[in-house]
Order: structure tokens, then sequence, then C-alpha cells
């Protein structure tokens, strides 16, 4: 392995750009001769099987490179992780309520698609539908969204504060939805986290909270032995 065959790249098990060794690589030609037979136009594309120096993880890239844009678009496959999804997300389904469960999963699984596809005004939709899932699920159909978090706050599902939170989301994803509004990155991942934070709380918590309560020992009401 030699300098030549190492370049940076994006590792979706490091989360970040890391060393990748060049496995292989093969380049596409597109070419357009003047009309004296000199080089007009051309597009030179290199794909390239690359392997992280640090966890071995496999990526596909493909760059792009165009005569007269210095800019060199790179392309991953799979698509480059920006936010890795929860670790609970992957028990959701065998807690209670399977349906749901199942449900909020799979649109999950389509957000995050749509986040490492860089369509944020996608994954904010997606954010949204969350939302609504849950609390049509736990309070049923009570009007608008703002009175869908009334009925959640008052059935102790959550705070004052989050209510708050779920309604600065739900704003984020009515502009997306519309007025075509695209939200940057950071804004995306602010909803994200109140749209787990949600889920987490309302699916998951509950269940480990019994589980570690059922596995905690009880205090001994007995005194010490003399």
């Amino acid at each position: 392995m030699t300098d030549a065959n190492i370049v940076k790249a994006h590792c979706n098990q490091c989360l970040r750009e890391t060393r990748h060794f060049v496995v292989a690589v093969e380049k596409q030609e597109y070419n357009e001769e003047n009309p004296d037979g000199s080089l007009g136009y051309w597009e030179h594309t290199y794909y390239e099987m690359l392997k992280c120096c640090g966890c071995e993880n496999i990526t596909l890239r493909s760059t792009l490179h165009v005569a007269g844009d210095p800019e060199r678009r790179a392309t991953y496959f799979p698509p480059a992780v920006t936010r890795p999804k929860p670790r609970w997300m992957s028990g959701l389904v065998g807690l209670s309520a399977p349906a749901i469960n199942r449900a909020l999963v799979s649109l999950f699984h389509e957000v995050y698609a749509a986040l490492h596809a860089g369509s944020n005004r996608l994954a904010m939709m997606g954010a949204r539908a969350i939302i609504d899932m849950v609390l049509l699920d736990k309070v049923g159909d009570q009007g608008t969204f703002a009175e869908k978090l009334s009925e959640m706050q008052k059935a102790d599902y959550i705070s004052r504060a989050s209510r708050e939170f779920l309604a600065a989301a739900i704003e984020a994803g009515h502009a997306a939805t519309h007025r075509g509004h695209a939200s940057n990155d950071a804004d995306v991942n602010r909803v994200m986290d109140i749209v787990e934070n949600l889920v987490q709380t309302v699916y998951v918590l509950e269940t480990a909270a019994r589980t570690l309560h059922k596995n905690t020992p009880r205090r001994s009401t007995k005194p010490p032995a003399p």
C-alpha cells in the first residue's frame, strides 16, 4: 500500500472523512470535438472502490470531472451517511403496539434515506408525518396539531417545554410542505433531535424503565443481622 493508492473519502462507519485505500478504479470518458477537430466539451467520470484504512468499510465512489468546471462532484454508494439512525430504532417493532411501530420504523427509514440523499424538504415532510403518527396513536384525531399537542401534554406524554419544541418542528415541516422551504442541514438535525426524542420518550423509555425496575433488586426492609 503506497500513498499514491490512498485518498480521503467519507466513511459511513467512522461518520467522517478518513483515509481510504483505492481497491479498484475505472475511468469513463465522454468527449465532443469542435468543427476543426480540436477537443471541445468533455466529461470524465472516475469509479472507485474504496476501503477505509481504519474500520475497513467498503464504499463505492463516482467522481465527475467536467470541462471548465474546477469543482469535482462526488457521489457515494451507499449514500454518505450524514446522521446515524438511533440505536433504539431497530428494537422498536418488538415493543408494544407493533403495528404503529412497524409503520414508524418504515417511515424513519424513508426519512433517513432522504437525509442521506440531501433531500432536506422530503426529510422535513417525513419528520412532520412521524410526529402526526405518534399524536394520532396516543390521543386520536383531536383536530389541529396544536390541539393534539395540548392533549398530549394533558395526558402527561410530553412536558410543556417538549410541547413547544414539537410545535417548532411541526412548523418547520409545514414550511417545507406548503411553502417549499429548504431547511439547512443544521435545522434538519434540530428537527430530527426533537422527533427522535418524542418517539424514544413515548415508546422506548417506558418499556426500558419497566425492564429496569423488574431487574433491579428491591431495598431490604429487614434490619441488619447482629
